[in-house]
């Protein structure tokens, strides 16, 4: 998943090895110059952490998004059939 920030920080969250919707790395792109940043270190963890909470954010946001959107093609489809 890809998110633009308002002030142009780009964060990549990085779920490729098992689609497990536990991300492995993320990669912060800042004035042109990019980071990445995983498990496993002093450095990354904390900033892992606080991915995956922004992360499952972003999920949540959009489960919640396409919930009312399908609830409300359903709803024109039944009407459409009578």
């Amino acid at each position: 998943m890809t998110v633009q920030k308002k002030d142009g920080r780009i964060i990549e969250y990085r779920d490729n090895r098992l689609n497990d919707l536990n991300i492995d790395y993320v990669d912060i792109t800042k004035d042109g110059e990019t980071k990445t940043y995983t498990f496993g270190n002093p450095i990354g963890d904390p900033i892992m952490n606080k991915a995956q909470e922004q992360f499952d954010h972003y999920l949540d946001m959009i489960k919640k998004e396409t919930e009312g959107l399908r609830e409300e093609s359903i709803k024109e489809g039944l009407n459409n059939l009578k």
